[in-house]
């Protein structure tokens, strides 16, 4: 698909396949996100030099656990104290990647270069972050619906929110227009780019939003 941001969960081994398939990525604008241990195998075989090939990183395996956790460089620590685990793997001191993030042990956890016209981000603790996954999604110009951590789901017309936590949610949207909110049946903006509603804890918001929403909510009311 033709998307601004690409997120590789557990891409742990892969073939000849899907290397020309990323080398494909790596010729357009587009970020390629590699979590934890890209490419440590390939072809039944092991090692550093098949996660560079794939990712573009020249990346370390570390000799000692670790905690699953990372501070950026403005101090934010991110991911989980949890017991200490291993492997981990850091990119090497001899990269041209920009540092973003360490591990405890000062090593680079959390990276980003260019890999032909893609940006490559390493990301060498498993776990994403909601503030995480924001900011890359907004350094690539991918459209950001909510600011909060609560699950969203979203497309041209509907957007779905769970709360995860209570309180005042807001959403945004790509252009002005109108928002119906489905379940309730009942308009809740006119014209707007941006929306707030009081969310109770673990309820579940499904939102249509376009110039027709009045029409939508006419077809609701004649079921």
């Amino acid at each position: 698909g033709d998307y601004k941001v690409y997120f590789f969960l557990n891409c742990y081994n892969y073939d000849e396949a899907f290397l020309q398939a990323v080398e494909k990525l790596r010729q357009r604008e587009c970020t390629l996100v590699w979590l934890y241990a890209p490419g440590y195998s390939c072809n039944n075989a092991s090692g550093e030099k098949f996660m560079e090939r794939l990712t573009g990183f020249t990346l370390r395996k570390q000799s000692e656990a670790m905690h699953p956790l990372f501070t950026l460089n403005d101090g934010r620590t991110f991911a989980s104290p949890i017991t200490p685990i291993k492997p981990f793997f850091a990119v090497d001191a001899s990269d041209s990647a920009t540092v973003l993030g360490r591990y405890e042990n000062g090593t680079t956890a959390y990276a980003v270069k260019k890999t032909g016209k893609a940006t490559s981000i390493f990301h060498g603790v498993y776990r994403l972050d909601v503030p995480v996954i924001q900011e890359i999604l907004r350094g690539a110009g991918a459209f950001v619906y909510s600011e909060s951590s609560d699950p969203v789901e979203a497309n041209e017309h509907f957007v779905t929110l769970h709360a995860r936590f209570d309180g005042q949610k807001t959403i945004h949207l790509p252009a002005k227009t109108d928002v119906l909110d489905i379940v309730n049946r009942r308009i809740v903006a006119r014209d707007v780019d941006s929306f707030s509603f009081e969310a109770p804890l673990h309820s579940t918001w499904f939102f249509y939003y376009g110039q027709d929403a009045d029409k939508l909510l006419e077809e609701l009311n004649q079921q």
